[in-house]
């Protein structure tokens, strides 16, 4: 990408997102009142726009996790980051739908049709943490430390999904581009023994176990896009 495009398209970029980023902080604040936006008007005064962009966004995003870990009666981990904690939510969110706790075939009538609903409820919820998990790699300095054409795609994408799941027009990952893949195989990771040596023992070791999995795998992947 030529200097003259990014001076072109970057500010249209920002536009799109300080627009779509306004739309999504009003949205939380009128009709979603558990979640509390902090008032960032004095940092935002010495950042430059893309900086202050990334400040809000970072902000909504911890908003909206929160508002969901209340809703879902989590105890808060501080030492936690943001994909990380979209992960314990949606962990959560299955195990209120699929409970354990519970005996489908001896419920009453009544009391199937209020697990159903606690079930529809938790699962309406996992929208808000999809959007807050697809963002979370979003930054300020993705695009201006490599302004390619690549980058700016992804991103545009990524903003195009989020528009399509609140609209539901037009397509949610469209093509844009003629692409090629390269499939690189890593070292295979050893499922079967954590199955056996941790997941099978009770919830709290499942959920540690499936952590644990992710987190190998993400170092895995890592070391295969970042050489």
């Amino acid at each position: 990408m030529t200097p003259e495009e990014e001076a072109l398209l970057y500010p249209k970029l920002l536009r799109i997102a300080e627009y779509l980023l306004e739309q999504m902080e009003s949205f939380y604040r009128r009709f979603h009142t558990a979640i509390q936006l902090e008032e960032q008007a004095a940092k935002l005064a010495n950042l430059s726009p893309i900086e202050g962009l990334t400040l809000r966004l970072q902000g909504l995003m911890d908003a909206v996790l929160k508002m969901l870990e209340g809703y879902l009666q989590m105890q808060p981990h501080g030492d936690r980051n943001l994909i990380e904690r979209a992960h314990d939510i949606e962990d959560t969110v299955w195990d209120w739908i699929y409970r354990r706790d519970v005996d489908i075939q001896t419920l009453s009538d009544v009391e199937r049709g209020l697990a159903d609903l606690v079930a529809s409820e938790a699962h309406q919820h996992l929208w808000h943490m999809r959007w807050v998990e697809n963002f979370v790699v979003v930054t300020g300095h993705y695009l201006q430390n490599k302004p390619t054409a690549r980058r700016f795609a992804e991103t545009l994408l990524m903003i195009n999904a989020l528009i399509h799941e609140i609209t539901g027009k037009g397509q949610a990952r469209p093509a844009i581009a003629p692409q090629k893949a390269i499939i690189t195989v890593a070292e295979p990771l050893d499922v079967t023994a954590r199955w056996h040596s941790t997941y099978q023992r009770d919830g709290a070791a499942k959920k540690q176990a499936v952590r644990e999995l992710t987190s190998t795998l993400k170092k895995s992947l890592e070391s295969m896009t970042n050489p």
